[in-house]
């Protein structure tokens, strides 16, 4: 291969070295159970699933690195030969990688690759992630990090594999090099990882951009269970993708040749044509041949033809309508696509999840973009070609002519009446779907986008997905009281937001009401003023300020919190959540009063993003380490989207089982004691798209297989090395409560236990503060003035038999053993009556877990 510009000499003052011997591969990894941290880096063919590593990269001190090479050819399937067997480098490599502190940079890819040789390596830090913590939001790539801090400008991959003409991308074939010719380019990467981990670890753990440990240890966390799941991937149903490709591009050459003779008698030339997704000739046909007003302009000063201006447009212009339709149904044909080129040989997509690729703590996600998947679309195209009668016999009973205007009407399920705004009737044999709209019979087509994640042979999907978690979170931080006791009495809170702005009884809310409750509740959490909201309401400005204003009025500690955190944003020019994330705002005290307004927007919308983005992510750690706890392998995290987590689920998992587990790693906790407690809404189907609500709280499982290596091991030996005196908190404490105070939880009252009767329930675990407090509340329905007492038996955390009397006299039946297991787990309820000793009757009871 012919190289450019390639360094021939190790940099000065560095000692980098190539591993061809078993002597120094031993020495090597002597170097590397004595280090105090080891920076680890992989070559890789690519950056696929299928591609393996070429080469490995280890620096043990800075200034120092070593390229092991494994798999580089000198041609394609002869081995170059000055490479150690694989299987020896593997050997020696896997109980010093596995025992000493690492650090690297985007640790998740090179855990993901490891894996697949057979190495755990005890990652301990990520210049990446502690890079963004601290406020490198865009230039967090090793390169630039290194020019930043190192004023040293790393080789470049076009050192090594030159540009062919007339592509801009390298190709990336590490493994055609030969060993010398790649070493500097690679020991660099290791280099200056370590290197770079000292300065931005020192950043992270003093001054302004102190980062709680907490947090760190949280994305450290993650980091491994997102690998993990990238690994699994996503199941995928190829051949939904492919109809629905077919299907979209079908409408497309149909839709583009009735657009183009519409267009050619609106301008009279039978000749003209145009690239519907060109921006340019569409502004040049809307506004310059067509003379439609211009809306808006882009900043180059030219008529923007944005979705939001094409909107405004075809509520005039109904040919914009149709070219609107058009570019909606080219974007889906793309997402279609692209999901078809990224499904891997075995049925399965594995994106790459950046989980700090934005400021706020969420995730971004590429090859593909699974946080861009596209919800149910339907498609109003063309009036109905078929007859009345065949919809009666395809769609029995759904559809009547109205007798004084020949329009048509839809029966609802839904509201059981008929009623004559457009509906969709379904799908009929013919692959054509139907529907009512504005009285008409029409041709409809409905996209259920998301059923491409299906589930494979003999599993099935369930999604968890967080109910108004933002809204939650506004109102635990502003302490707001009313939205505070809508949640706590379980109420809707779009409703009583309602209620209080237009002053009107909760239960006499209309449904227009609510939605406006609803409209002016998350807008106001991304900063929308009474312009976007009047929009969004289809209200002038004016209209839309009084609404926001009697908003304010009557839930005035929103406004007020608000205010304050603006003005310690102002302050510290920055905006910390919770659990301690940050983010800078350099520019708020500017005085262009317009980015001083945004940056003033962005600090408060951070608070209630970042603290999104913390929940979401105690959720994935926690959720992966429940259902290896109760299912081991059976359960698997695929996909994270926005405030909901996807898992694909083996059939011998019971339903119940695996949302009981769910909706204990995703529920009930909160980062401080004024938030409402987070809830999920699951639901489960064969596909992501066909999920259905599931109702309940599941039943609890036995525990089924234990975690191996899905736990991040931070050894103490690495942090005592590094001279980190305090370990960091772990987050996910153990979901058993050691030691509970059973009659503090339960007691309510002075107990009275009846010499005569007493109820017997006998439970066979130990127990928590969330059974108890749910056991509390059965009884509480099961309380009468003559009934029988009740005695709780249970073992504490360490299996010592134990005994508390439960407040007030019940009303129980052996019917009532059902709930009781649900809620307690394995137990058994009897009644003891007479004068037996309860004591007596427990005694000889074996208790178990």
């Amino acid at each position: 291969m012919n190289l450019t510009s390639v360094r021939d000499e190790v940099p000065e003052g560095c000692e980098y070295k190539l591993i061809t011997t078993e002597d120094a591969l031993d020495e090597l990894c002597r170097q590397i159970m004595a280090a105090p941290l080891v920076a680890v880096d992989t070559e890789t063919e690519g950056l696929a699933f299928g591609d393996v590593i070429v080469g490995i990269c280890i620096s043990t001190a800075p200034f120092t690195g070593a390229y092991i090479p494994m798999r580089h050819e000198i041609v394609e399937g002869q081995r170059h030969p000055d490479q150690l067997p694989v299987d020896l480098i593997l050997t020696k490599l896997k109980p010093a990688l596995e025992y000493a502190p690492c650090t690297g940079h985007n640790i998740k890819f090179d855990w993901k690759m490891l894996w697949k040789d057979g190495i755990d390596c005890n990652f301990i830090h990520c210049t990446l992630i502690e890079a963004a913590l601290i406020g490198h939001y865009e230039k967090k790539g090793l390169k630039p990090l290194t020019e930043y801090h190192f004023d040293h400008q790393m080789m470049k991959l076009e050192h090594l594999f030159p540009v062919p003409k007339g592509r801009k991308k390298v190709q990336i074939r590490p493994k055609e090099l030969s060993p010398e010719d790649i070493l500097i380019y690679a020991v660099e990467d290791a280099d200056y990882s370590l290197r770079l981990h000292h300065i931005l670890n020192k950043e992270m753990t003093s001054g302004l951009k102190r980062v709680s440990s907490l947090l760190y240890k949280l994305e450290l966390r993650l980091a491994r269970v997102i690998a993990e799941m990238e690994m699994w991937g996503v199941p995928v149903d190829s051949e939904f993708l492919e109809v629905g490709a077919s299907m979209v591009s079908s409408m497309l050459l149909r839709l583009n040749d009735e657009i183009h003779k519409e267009v050619r008698h609106l301008l009279g030339d039978s000749e003209y044509t145009l690239n519907l997704n060109s921006t340019a000739q569409l502004g040049e046909l809307l506004f310059d041949k067509l003379g439609m007003p211009v809306r808006q302009f882009t900043p180059a000063g030219k008529p923007a033809v944005a979705g939001a201006v094409l909107k405004e447009l075809a509520k005039d212009y109904d040919i914009v309508e149709r070219i609107l339709t058009y570019r909606k149904i080219h974007k889906l044909r793309s997402f279609y696509e692209k999901m078809i080129e990224a499904t891997e040989d075995d049925g399965r997509i594995r994106g790459s999840f950046n989980q700090v690729g934005t400021a706020s703590g969420r995730f971004s996600s590429k090859d593909p973009n699974l946080q861009q998947i596209p919800r149910d679309q339907t498609f109003i195209l063309w009036p109905m070609d078929e007859s009345e009668d065949f919809l009666h016999a395809e769609f029995p009973d759904k559809v009547r002519r109205n007798c004084e205007d020949g329009t048509y009407s839809i029966f609802s399920d839904d509201s059981n009446k008929w009623e004559d705004e457009y509906g969709y009737l379904g799908e009929a044999p013919n692959g054509k779907g139907y529907g009512v709209e504005k009285g008409r019979l029409m041709e409809m087509h409905r996209f259920k986008t998301r059923k491409f994640i299906a589930a494979s042979k003999d599993h099935y999907i369930i999604e968890a997905d967080y109910s108004q978690i933002e809204l939650r979170i506004m109102a635990g931080e502003s302490k707001e009281p009313t939205l505070l006791d809508a949640y706590e009495k379980g109420d809707d809170v779009h409703q009583r937001t309602a209620s209080v702005i237009f002053g009107i009884p909760f239960e006499n809310v209309t449904k227009e009401q609510r939605s406006t409750g609803k409209t002016i509740n998350f807008g106001l959490l991304y900063g929308a003023g009474p312009q976007r909201i009047g929009k969004e309401l289809n209200i002038s400005t004016y209209e839309a300020k009084e609404i926001v204003d009697r908003y304010f009025q009557n839930l005035p500690s929103i406004k007020n919190w608000i205010n304050r955190s603006k003005e310690s944003a102002r302050r510290d020019k920055f905006s910390r959540t919770r659990i301690g994330r940050v983010r800078f705002f350099p520019k708020i005290t500017s005085r262009d009063q317009a980015l001083k307004a945004r940056e003033e927007r962005e600090a408060v919308n951070h608070l209630i993003q970042g603290s999104a983005a913390d929940v979401m992510k105690f959720s994935l750690v926690q959720t992966s380490k429940a259902m290896k706890k109760y299912f081991g392998d059976r359960v698997k995290l695929i996909c994270t989207v926005h405030d909901s987590l996807i898992l694909e689920v083996h059939d011998s998992v019971q339903v119940e089982e695996a949302v009981w587990a769910l909706k204990q790693a995703m529920e009930g906790f909160t980062m401080c004691a004024e938030w409402p407690e987070m809830k999920i809404d699951p639901a489960v189907g064969s596909s992501w798209g066909d999920t259905v609500p599931f109702k309940g709280d599941g039943v609890e499982p036995s525990v089924d297989e234990t975690e191996s290596l899905s736990t991040i091991r931070v050894r103490m030996v690495g942090l005592e090395r590094e001279g980190l005196a305090e370990v960091p908190e772990d987050p996910n404490p153990p979901a058993e409560i050691v030691e509970i105070d059973v009659e503090e939880v339960l007691a309510e009252e002075e107990v009275i236990v009846a010499e005569d009767s007493s109820w017997i329930i006998e439970v066979k675990n130990s127990l928590t503060i969330d059974r108890l407090n749910r056991l509390k509340t059965f009884l509480e329905s099961k309380k009468v003035e003559n009934g029988y007492s009740a005695v709780l038996y249970y073992p504490d955390s360490s299996g010592n038999d134990k005994k508390s009397k439960l407040p007030g006299e019940f009303s129980l039946n052996k019917e009532d053993e059902g709930n009781l297991q649900i809620i307690l787990g394995p137990c058994i309820l009897r009644q003891e009556l007479g004068t037996l000793d309860p004591m007596e009757v427990t005694r000889g009871m074996v208790f178990g877990s």
